[in-house]
């Protein structure tokens, strides 16, 4: 039996792990027929709900901090307290990338709103690469005041011309 902190007892069930799994683990989307505007019967992709722990929380009557606790709890032996409800919170996190992704990829998310998300929750960013050199992939010329007035002004004239 795992060892707990003396307080207010747990609202934690073992019946949350698989809850959360199904609640995380839906299809991104369903295609659906719908009349367009000649009148002719269509089909077309209508997405999912992001799942959040947000609302999964609210489903069971806690906090999304409590689940999150709960994920993060350790025994008093340095274990985790829940292990298999960590893995289904990380679990989670996989299906919620997931139907974000192919939602976003597919339109059936506005563009801002799957950037936005995926940068809030997710913690994706915006990555930039910025490789500094010289000629040729050579090192950068730099001025400094060891040179040479000559060896400075050659220096300079090496930076005009590329």
């Amino acid at each position: 039996m795992a060892k707990r902190r003396p307080g207010r007892p747990t609202k934690y069930k073992p019946e949350y792990v698989q809850q959360l799994l199904d609640f995380f683990g839906r299809e991104s989307g369903e295609w659906v027929e719908v009349e367009n505007k000649k009148g002719d019967m269509q089909f077309v992709r209508k997405a999912a709900d992001l799942p959040l722990y947000e609302s999964f929380a609210r489903s069971i009557g806690v906090s999304w901090v409590t689940l999150r606790s709960w994920a993060l709890a350790l025994d008093g032996d340095g274990g985790t307290l829940y292990p298999e409800f960590r893995e289904a919170y990380d679990s989670a996190k996989g299906d919620q990338l997931r139907i974000l992704i192919e939602n976003g990829l597919c339109g059936g998310y506005q563009q801002s709103f799957a950037i936005f998300t995926a940068k809030n929750i997710l913690g994706w960013r915006d990555a930039m690469s910025l490789e500094h050199s010289g000629t040729d992939g050579g090192p950068i010329q730099t001025i400094t005041s060891s040179m040479t007035p000559q060896e400075a002004a050659e220096a300079y004239a090496d930076t005009l011309r590329q």
